[in-house]
């Protein structure tokens, strides 16, 4: 339920939102691609159609969980990538009510709760994304609200919160390949957050969580391999952990060449454990600050050179601001450059760089506007 004391900033989101993301995705869908990345929409689109067709519930993961989720929808509204925009709109209204909450608990005043939702909803690249059958803000939710159920469980540690961040942690863990191993790394350091609280109860409920994860991993990586095979969406993942060097370069090859003139022509190199090791740095590097100015050839790769130009300042500031930071801050920065690590080693340009950015700039942004604006970190009590 939304308080009251909520409403303003929500329903000026809100009114802001729909209208715009309508608009465009109404473009998006039956007039002219602005989306860019048009083969993964239509690839969507195409599957969820099937699986509104003829297609049965089931457990997927990746895009094959995606395609289920909207294709429930194409089933009671019709197969059209506007139906996808509408969710898309309901999940981005949520995103900002968590962070509206959030900023509140930091005692960030209105007016900058406002903008900063503002610009995580209109970040550049998220409009004609979001407008689109695209996964980003489904993923921003599900990351979001993990994050929000470990803070409320560490001041409020109630059953309900617990069975939220297992149903957030399950949502983002179907959802793509990359969440089924970046929800195990955040649940294993909400773990270690809860610890140095010494709540009994979050402490019990965190090391259940991280042992629960940490198990069905273990048995997965033992045993697993046939399993994971099987199932839809993570064969990818399968040949990762059966070290399978050939199919990997083939990922890597075929990402390259996916948008060539964005390229920036580092990828991990798989000829040793020393090349890995010394690859790594280079690619998240280049995930983290491409394209550099002399690469800059259209509007769309000074966009991508303006937001790198946002990250940059803002990692700045903070970093200027360590000594300030919470424990809440310190923990969500732990998951924005979890996060980006993980993205950096599949990304080979900075045209699909752009899109995994939009799943963790909240991160930044939320930690930034809370110590630049803020003044405290205390839960509103009930």
């Amino acid at each position: 339920m939304i308080k009251t004391r909520h409403i303003p900033v929500v329903a000026l989101y809100f009114f802001i939102l729909a209208p715009v993301y309508s608009i465009v995705g109404y473009i998006n869908t039956y007039i002219v691609n602005l989306k860019g990345a048009s083969k993964d929409a239509e690839y969507f689109v195409d599957l969820a159609t099937d699986w509104a067709t003829h297609g049965e519930l089931g457990f997927y993961v990746n895009s094959e969980f995606y395609a289920q989720f909207i294709g429930v929808f194409f089933r009671i509204f019709g197969s059209t990538e506007f139906v996808a925009v509408q969710i898309n709109i309901i999940a981005l209204l949520i995103v900002g009510i968590l962070l509206n909450r959030l900023l509140r608990m930091q005692g960030v005043p209105f007016l900058n709760r406002l903008l900063c939702v503002l610009v995580i909803g209109f970040w550049p690249t998220m409009v004609p994304r979001a407008a689109a059958a695209m996964r980003e803000p489904l993923l921003i939710l599900s990351f979001l609200w993990i994050y929000y159920e470990i803070v409320s469980i560490k001041h409020r540690p109630a059953k309900s919160r617990y069975v939220s961040l297992l149903v957030a942690a399950f949502f983002a863990f179907s959802l793509h390949k990359a969440g089924a191993i970046l929800v195990p790394i955040m649940l294993i350091l909400a773990g270690f957050y809860w610890q140095r609280e010494r709540l009994k109860i979050a402490k019990k409920t965190g090391y259940l969580l991280v042992l629960m994860f940490v198990v069905v991993g273990a048995i997965t990586m033992a045993r697993g391999s046939e399993m994971l095979a099987s199932v839809a969406g993570l064969r990818e993942l399968n040949s990762i952990l059966n070290l399978d060097a050939e199919t990997i370069g083939m990922i890597f090859d075929y990402k390259s060449n996916i948008s060539e003139g964005a390229s920036y022509h580092v990828i991990i190199d798989l000829s040793s454990p020393m090349s890995i090791i010394l690859s790594i740095p280079q690619v998240f590097f280049n995930y983290m600050l491409q394209p550099f100015p002399q690469n800059v050839r259209n509007v769309f790769d000074a966009v991508a050179l303006l937001e790198v130009l946002c990250r940059v300042v803002m990692l700045a500031y903070l970093f200027n601001k360590r000594h300030y930071l919470s424990k809440e801050s310190r923990l969500l920065l732990l998951f924005y450059f979890a996060g980006c690590f993980l993205w950096s080693v599949g990304t080979t340009n900075w045209g699909t760089a752009q899109r995994h950015h939009l799943t963790t700039n909240w991160m930044l942004v939320l930690v930034y506007v809370q110590h630049k604006y803020g003044f405290n970190f205390n839960l509103v009590r009930k």
